[in-house]
């Protein structure tokens, strides 16, 4: 997992700011001794510890250009060494308190090159590529701290997950750094804004939290509705800043055999709504999403239109399970000229904020897998730009070498004619004129669970 380091100090007063909050919230609201009756504080606790220590090693072989003031091909070398410790404390039934602690190494040249790399621009235009992913928004607590960063090799921690929760018979109430997932894409996702997997992600076993307060209520026949707030803060200044915060509802309702999600968001200076339906097909599943976005004022788009469908269902062929998937993405803010993305403040942003992946507009991605063995599964996933023919194939293997242990290899093959989306194109900074392509990968990941 590759992650660039936020600034910001782990210790900041803001952030011994807000633990103090949720402390007060604990002591607040547990049933201390004398208020429980005949139970004990000890008797009322009980906590959950584990944990996973991942190492991944990674061959990339890319054309560059510019990136780096290089030109030329080559063959990148990475290893990264990551550890997640995840705890979890219950005071008796109604509080529950989560803490995740990750840290992580990165050593390698395309490590060396990203560090290196000058301009926020280019930085941001990467993480359309396999091996990269958006930067730490400015959230508002400061829980990410590089330990060092030196030549090819930075050293990275952080809390990814730093939350409070009050359950009660009709909802939840959550308060600190955790995730939220919304909409129905299972390979691209547009209502899902708040730190989606790439597409190209063959990892998606954890998101990056979020600093938001979330409120779950529960209504009869299994309906819900789910209110959140996330502040952010500002670059310069580092005051919270409304413009950069999100507020919103999502409501999930049944209506018949038919799931129905609806969002409503003020995200960052944006009106965002969306309409995502759910529902069988004889033995598959199919499932649909349509957001509306309206950009602010400043803007000179007035707004755009997002959507995915996709039908998926498992069978059993030749004694063994297989699964598959069909999916198509439209971006309505996506261009059909990439030499002008440059020019569109709209698309750069979303792709800076890792709420996009892709420049174009319409996409048709497509995933296979099945069971070779009970230990092994094989699995194969391809992207097409419906614009311009380029593909992306990445093949999988996960095998369970243990109990607690798990190996996964997986390739990225991109390929395309000149000026297309996974072929290459060409951009104009400036006066000078910078090549992008996203690279051929072979990555492996060898996973201890504890």
């Amino acid at each position: 997992m590759v992650m660039h380091p936020n600034t910001c100090a782990l210790h900041s007063s803001s952030s011994r700011v807000c633990i103090a909050v949720l402390i007060g919230l604990v002591v607040s609201l547990c049933p201390w001794p004398g208020l429980a009756g005949e139970h004990s504080l000890v008797d009322m606790l009980s906590w959950d510890f584990g944990g996973q220590v991942r190492t991944t090693g990674t061959l990339q072989h890319t054309e560059y250009d510019g990136l780096s003031g290089e030109e030329g091909r080559e063959t990148f070398q990475d290893l990264s060494l990551e550890t997640r410790l995840m705890g979890d404390l219950r005071i008796g039934s109604n509080l529950d308190f989560t803490a995740h602690y990750q840290a992580w190494m990165e050593t390698g040249d395309w490590t060396r090159m990203e560090m290196e790399t000058a301009s926020p621009l280019l930085s941001s235009l990467q993480t359309l590529f396999p091996g990269s992913s958006g930067a730490d928004s400015l959230p508002f607590l400061d829980l990410t701290k590089a330990v060092s960063r030196h030549k090819d090799t930075r050293i990275v921690h952080r809390l990814d997950r730093f939350k409070l929760s009050l359950n009660r018979p009709w909802g939840r109430l959550s308060l600190g750094r955790q995730t939220l997932t919304l909409g129905n894409g299972l390979i691209f996702n547009p209502m899902d804004i708040f730190n989606p997997f790439s597409p190209t992600a063959f990892l998606r076993d954890y998101k990056i939290g979020e600093d938001m307060a979330l409120a779950q209520i529960f209504l009869d026949s299994g309906h819900d509705l789910r209110f959140f707030h996330l502040s952010r803060r500002e670059p310069e200044s580092r005051d919270v800043s409304w413009n950069r915060s999100s507020t919103g509802a999502n409501g999930h309702f049944f209506v018949r055999r038919t799931e129905m999600n609806v969002l409503f968001a003020r995200h960052y200076k944006d009106l965002i709504l969306g309409l995502g339906l759910s529902s069988t097909l004889g033995m598959a599943a199919w499932r649909f999403d349509l957001t509306w976005t309206e950009l602010d004022q400043d803007s000179d788009h007035g707004g755009f239109v997002s959507a995915v469908a996709n039908l998926d269902r498992s069978w059993v062929w030749w004694n063994k399970n297989w699964y598959g998937l069909i999916e198509i993405f439209y971006s309505g803010i996506g261009k059909s000229d990439l030499s002008s993305v440059l020019a569109s403040k709209p698309l750069l942003e979303r792709i800076r904020r890792g709420e996009l992946f892709v420049l174009g507009k319409s996409y048709l991605a497509g995933l296979i897998r099945f069971e070779a063995h009970p230990l092994m599964n094989l699995s194969g996933t391809a992207i097409v730009s419906m614009a311009d023919g380029s593909w992306l194939f990445q093949p999988k293997a996960t095998w369970n070498l243990a109990q607690n242990v798990d190996l996964l290899l997986g390739a990225t093959l991109a390929h395309g004619p000149a000026d297309s989306d996974f072929g290459g194109f060409d951009v104009q900074l400036g006066p000078q004129e910078v090549s992008l392509a996203p690279p051929n990968t072979v990555t492996l990941w060898l996973t201890a669970y504890f």
